[in-house]
């Protein structure tokens, strides 16, 4: 614990996401977005940052997400990590905090099932 923050500058890893230097979690790269922009390194030299102004994420088919609150975990745990980081960053910038909206489980017939391809992650 550093400052009262947990793990700061650690990654967190999925369980066979592969070496640690290649592999960042979906959470850590919104982290990354909030703090620096989406514009990456080379376009940071000619554009300002751009950050994103809303998430959406949708729940789980399978009831994976059942009390699961996106208003007590996500916004809780990115507010709780961008206020450690925002101690770093020179004044008068500070990390960008995006509304968290959550979309509901869609219809029979636009959900995959087992046998169809597999779902795309971030990254």
């Amino acid at each position: 614990m550093v400052n009262g923050c947990n793990d700061v500058g650690f990654v967190q890893r999925k369980p066979g996401g592969g070496d640690t230097t290649l592999s960042v979690s979906c959470f850590d790269k919104i982290t990354s977005w909030c703090a620096v922009g989406i514009q990456g390194a080379l376009l940071s030299h000619i554009l300002e940052p751009l950050y994103l102004s809303t998430i959406t994420i949708g729940q789980s088919p399978d009831g994976a997400s059942k009390g699961f609150c996106i208003e007590n975990n996500v916004v809780k745990v990115l507010g709780a990590r961008l206020s450690c980081l925002s101690r770093k960053f020179p004044e008068p910038s500070k990390p960008n905090k995006p509304l968290f909206f959550e979309a509901p489980i869609p219809p029979k017939e636009f959900q995959q099932t087992s046998g169809d391809i597999p779902p795309l992650t971030c990254g």
